[in-house]
């Protein structure tokens, strides 16, 4: 199969530039090998380093805490390089009744023992089997504490009646005042994964994430 008839001047350019595109591709892929070994490496010694020695480690290896922090959960993601290649970067987040705050938020422990999809045991429950002991406020446990500059679109939604509502309302507002767009939808009488169910409510909220993500994709075209 061969490429449209182009005049020779044009298929002279085509040609150099192509040349440049392979070479973008293929330092692309070496850059994305060197990040997972490097990952690899760094969820190695983070798990050797004593108390206080992992920000002088990483100072000493020219590296931020949050580059590392990613490249960690990129080595963690069991992605390879041509397809940490190919995802490129994200464009939007959908962040539907997240547990952004393992310590517990106001609204997760005033909830109670109520006997609904979630309730304060169960978090808590769930929290034990995900953290084992880990320190709560580390970010890849609980994002809340994560550096949240420079992320893109985000659309939180929760239910009015969720545990989970501080968790989202206060993720909300750090994505905003580290200067990511965020929006942020409560819905009244909702209750956790309420968006699931086959009724007019869940269907309007689905609806909602399709616009969401529609018109962040076409402003990004």
């Amino acid at each position: 199969m061969t490429g449209p008839v182009l005049r020779n001047f044009l298929a002279d350019l085509a040609e150099r530039i192509g040349e440049h595109v392979g070479r973008y591709r293929r330092a692309t892929l070496t850059a994305a090998e060197s990040v997972l070994e490097a990952g690899r490496l760094l969820v190695e010694t983070r798990a050797e380093c004593r108390h206080g020695e992992w920000l002088g480690f990483l100072e000493r290896a020219g590296l931020a805490d949050r580059t590392a922090r990613n490249w960690m959960r990129l080595a963690r993601s069991g992605l390879d390089a041509p397809n940490i290649v190919t995802a490129g970067g994200v464009r939007a987040a959908l962040l539907t009744y997240g547990a952004f705050d393992l310590r517990g938020t106001p609204s997760m422990r005033a909830f109670g023992d109520l006997p609904m999809i979630l309730n304060t045991s169960s978090i808590e429950w769930f929290v034990d089997l995900f953290a084992r002991g880990q320190d709560l406020e580390d970010p890849d446990i609980s994002p809340i504490w994560s550096d949240l500059r420079g992320l893109p679109p985000a659309l939180f939604t929760v239910g009015a009646l969720d545990p989970l509502l501080d968790d989202s309302l206060f993720m909300a507002a750090r994505w905003k005042a580290a200067g990511s767009p965020a929006s942020l939808d409560v819905w009244p009488g909702a209750l956790h994964a309420f968006d699931l169910y086959d009724n007019a409510y869940g269907r309007s909220a689905r609806n909602r994430m399709h616009e969401f993500l529609n018109a962040v994709l076409d402003e990004a075209r």
